[in-house]
């Protein structure tokens, strides 16, 4: 079930997260149940505002969403449908190069089955097309729990105004994404970061493509088509997350690109991964709104 996002007050729409599985056909190899924990130590994650992000969640915060071109100018009307998981929590928005103007956010999982599964694993959101704002950047947020893997998995794309068709998918590990590590820590069950922290650690960022420096990179890991074999490994980190296409890449921070090489060497998506995370989280990934393509005319 798919539901719109509203332009509620923050408060008033992470308290109204529901529960309901998301939109799609595809059935991962998932070996991990709904049961399983995502992390070594079975850490719960409450969602925030009290609530528990159990997949298909589609309403969110913040007010409207939109994908806006470079200096403002609006994209074409059509809603914009956006599904997306992580491992562990994430959020997203939109706004300018140093201020988050609405953020959808709080999201957290509990469980591997709030990750992956097609019943409550990743979350679908349409946002209408009268919500749909110009902004320059779209913004995903992303932090984890500490134990075994990380990463955010997610595609954006818009409908035509009569809804028969989409613009082409923009997706995580693909394209011109940078991120942002805060060097702020927040554990699922924290409920993450508010609009207001956001924005008091954009001004302060340093962002860093995929080239970075010694500092760190964005990380783009494997794509959405290789199954779970038997335990989170080297190259093979995530089972497939359903509903998501298979070109989508997951994403996350290399925090030492000298000696974390994926995936040949060490890996940014498992905990601690080469010389010792820092976990500089929470993240904020970015990319140009006017990236995301127009619908078909």
């Amino acid at each position: 079930m798919t539901r719109f996002a509203s332009p509620l007050p923050l408060t008033a729409a992470l308290a109204a997260l529901c529960a309901c599985s998301a939109t799609n056909t595809d059935s991962p190899v998932d070996p991990q149940t709904s049961s399983a924990s995502s992390s070594a130590g079975g850490q719960d994650a409450g969602g925030a505002g009290g609530a528990l992000a159990t997949g298909g969640n589609t309403s969110a915060a913040g007010g409207s969403f939109g994908f806006g071109g470079s200096g403002g100018s609006a994209m074409a009307n059509g809603d914009v449908e956006v599904i997306i998981t992580a491992d562990n929590a994430y959020g997203f928005g939109y706004g300018e190069a140093d201020t988050m103007l609405n953020y959808f956010g709080g999201v957290e999982a509990k469980t591997a089955g709030q990750i992956f599964n097609c019943n409550g694993g990743p979350e679908t959101y349409t946002v209408p097309s009268q919500d749909a704002a110009a902004g320059n950047y779209l913004f995903i947020i992303g932090y984890a729990d500490k134990a075994v893997t990380q990463g955010v998995l997610a595609q954006f794309r818009r409908m035509s105004e009569d809804k028969q068709s989409y613009g082409d998918a923009v997706y995580t590990g693909h394209g011109d994404w940078s991120v942002c590590a805060t060097n702020q820590d927040f554990n699922p069950g924290s409920g993450g970061p508010s609009l207001n922290d956001i924005n008091a650690a954009l001004p302060n960022c340093v962002w860093l493509d995929q080239t970075g420096d010694a500092t760190g990179k964005v990380a783009y890991g494997e794509d959405n088509t290789t199954p779970y074999d038997g335990g989170p490994k080297l190259g093979n980190e995530f089972t497939l997350a359903c509903g998501i296409d298979d070109e989508a890449k997951w994403m996350w921070f290399n925090w030492d690109p000298a000696n974390i090489v994926w995936p040949t060497t060490s890996s940014p998506f498992l905990w601690p991964g080469g010389s010792g995370n820092p976990a500089r989280e929470f993240l904020i990934f970015r990319l140009k709104a006017n990236d995301v393509p127009e619908p078909p005319k």
